[in-house]
């Protein structure tokens, strides 16, 4: 969230309008403002493969970016894969992935089986547990829902 301070002040007859732009934060930092001083993971769900799962498929590839990633002083980022089935069950698998390979796009490929004829969502986390210290620890996670 970001908002504008505007302060107006009249000297000699004449306006003038003094403005700054404060970006507001609910970081971890304690002050409520983002200070971009280090390193930062942003993760992006681009696709799904297939587009449209069938019944019963049992492989879906996910292409995301996690862009940021190689700036961290971790060599590996854990990262977090959830599918909630339509009937609510999730089902989760992990992984360590070198962040070194993080610069542009990851693909991961999962074995599940959609047995559910309904709405199901594919959510991806890095770094779950916040171990690694990030300017912003709110864009870690994105979602995608797909249609069976």
């Amino acid at each position: 969230m970001s908002f504008q301070i505007h302060k107006t002040t009249a000297v000699y007859g004449i306006v003038l309008i003094i403005a700054a732009t404060i970006a507001y934060s609910t970081g971890s930092n304690g002050t409520g403002f983002a200070v971009n001083t280090g390193p930062d993971i942003d993760v992006k769900i681009n696709s799904i493969s297939p587009a449209t799962p069938k019944f019963f498929d049992k492989r879906i590839t996910l292409n995301f970016a996690a862009k940021g990633a190689e700036t961290t002083s971790a060599k590996l980022v854990f990262f977090k894969f959830n599918l909630e089935y339509p009937s609510k069950k999730n089902v989760a698998y992990t992984a360590f992935m070198p962040a070194a390979w993080l610069k542009g796009n990851a693909t991961k490929t999962f074995m599940w089986n959609l047995d559910q004829r309904g709405t199901y969502k594919l959510t991806v986390t890095a770094d779950p547990s916040n171990s690694i210290k990030e300017t912003n620890e709110q864009n870690n996670m994105d979602s995608i829902i797909f249609k069976v």
